[in-house]
Order: structure tokens, then sequence, then C-alpha cells
């Protein structure tokens, strides 16, 4: 049965005072472990104590630098001051396209990120994903960063003992959510391929936060697209053209300008995420939405009016 599962017994000589062989090292086929010893039994009980050595290794998780502006300790009003003291709030020249708009806008804001938070680097260490780490874990982990925080400051037992109190409620947590979390997944997957992909997880045997590519590009990700039509293009070449029986009769030939309100309703609901594309990060951006409304107004109704 360990055969076909790629396991092997590790322990060759007997474990109880009997001679039978009751205490067992179990590992998998390609992973030795050394010096198995069995001292003799007797002595703490009539089973004998089985110590190995593990070849374990653990590597450090790997550094990634990031480029980031610190966003949160920027003052909002002479934010918005600098917005509307800008260019931004200059009179439009009729000559001026799309493109030289989003430019100058692109331009102008770029100046005062650097100015209010200018970019800095920090240090990332890339660990494996949680899949069980949800907002209870977060919440706890805040609460006992908090906490520390506080300690530090004022160093007073009182501050100390709910510290650690917090931080052992966060093991706590994170332990029986990790549990609750494996046990339920093995019991989903049951008695399938899934199940052995699940045990791999769990056992660290998939393939780690480190060595994750991280060549992911946008050249690399159009690349991909085009090969894919590329590719429907020659499998369908030669084959006969679709027969469509009806059309649609309607037409949208004109797209209405968009108004001050509209452009704020849609910034307003969008989600609050950000990429490292962004000049200023879209919580922020809903901040002094009402400094950027013009601008974002007049240029998005410029670029619609010429798309058409």
């Amino acid at each position: 049965m360990l055969t076909a599962f790629g396991m092997v017994q590790r322990v060759t000589g007997p474990t109880h005072r009997l001679g039978g062989l009751l205490d067992v090292v179990i590992t998998r086929d390609d992973y030795m472990p050394t010096d198995v010893c069995v001292d003799a039994p007797d002595v703490v009980s009539d089973h004998a104590l089985v110590t190995c050595r593990l070849p374990i290794t653990s590597q450090p998780p790997p550094v990634q630098i990031r480029h980031v502006r610190s966003w949160r300790s920027v003052d909002r009003r002479l934010l918005c001051d600098a917005i509307a003291n800008s260019s931004l709030y200059d009179p439009l020249s009729p000559l001026l396209d799309v493109d030289d708009m989003f430019a100058n806008y692109d331009a102008v804001l770029r100046d005062i990120a650097d100015r209010f938070a200018p970019e800095h680097d920090v240090r990332i260490r890339l660990r494996p994903l949680s899949p069980w780490f949800d907002a209870d874990c977060r919440a706890a982990r805040r609460n006992c960063r908090r906490l520390e925080h506080r300690y530090r400051r004022s160093r007073s037992d009182f501050d100390r003992r709910a510290y650690v109190a917090a931080a052992q409620s966060k093991l706590k947590l994170f332990q029986a959510k990790k549990d609750a979390y494996w046990l339920a997944r093995a019991r989903e997957d049951g008695p399938t391929g899934k199940l052995w992909r699940t045990l791999n997880s769990v056992l660290g045997r998939n393939q780690s936060a480190g060595e994750r590519s991280t060549s992911l590009s946008a050249d690399g990700f159009a690349d991909f697209f085009s090969k894919k039509v590329s590719d429907i293009r020659a499998a369908t070449d030669g084959s006969p053209p679709p027969d469509i029986r009806t059309s649609a009769t309607t037409l949208m030939s004109v797209f209405q300008p968009v108004t001050e309100a509209h452009v704020r309703r849609v910034i307003m609901k969008s989600p609050s995420k950000s990429s490292s594309l962004d000049l200023i990060p879209t919580y922020l951006l809903k901040e002094v939405v009402d400094s950027f409304n013009k601008e974002s107004t007049t240029s998005l109704s410029k670029y619609v009016y010429n798309s058409t």
C-alpha cells in the first residue's frame, strides 16, 4: 500500500519489548531521513524511542523591490489646491486634440505626485499564498499591530499584557482558520485526484510564491492574444462564411457628451483598486474627485466625439 502511494517506511528494527515493529517513520520515497535510531525499550514505556534527522532546508523568501508613494500622509486640502492652481484649470485651446489633453493631464499630475509623495523603493518579501486568510484574520492582525505599537510607545505592563493576549488570540485564530479550510477542502475533493493536489498544497509540495514567474508584462499579454487570434484564423482558414440570417436594424451613430455628474458617478462607483500604472490610487481619486471633474469631463467628451 505504501509503495502504491510513493511512500517508504524507514524503521527497520523492532520498537516494542516483545519484538514487534509498532512505531514507524513513513516518508516519501524521494525524502531520505538520516540517523534513524531505535533506542532500547522499557526506558520510558514498553515502546522504544525512535529518533531521526529530517533533511529540511528553509530558504528565505525572495525579496522584491517595489516603487511606491506615501499617499496616505498627503494633506488632502493642499493636494486639491495644487490641482486647482495647475494648468489643468487653464482655458483649453481649441487646437488641442484628445492626445494632447491626456498628455497634459499625465504630465501635470505626475509633477504634483512627485512634489507631494515622491516615489521611493520598499523591499517586499514574497510569501506563499494563504487561501484561508479572510477578513477575520486581517482584523485580528490589524488589532495585534495596533496594540503592539501602543505598547512600544508606553512600555506599560497593562499594554504589554493586552498585546501578548492579542498575539496569542491571533495565532489561535489563524490555526483554527487554517485547519477548518483544509479539512473542508479535503471533504469536498473526496477520493479524487483533487484530494492529492490539496494534500500537496498542505505539505508545501506545490509551487511556492518565490517560484512563481514574475516575468509577466503588457507586451507578453498582448503577444499571447495576438498569437491566439492568429491560431484561430489559421484553424478556420478555408471555412465557409457564416450564414447570418438576421441582423440588427438599429444604429448608434452619435455619442452623447458626458456630464460632470455622470463622470463623478462612474468614478465613485468604481472599485477602489489600483495598479502601478495609476498616477494616484483610486481611493485618493475618489476623495479629490471634484478637483478633477471638469478636466476629466472635457477630456472624455472630446475623446468620445473624436471616436465617432
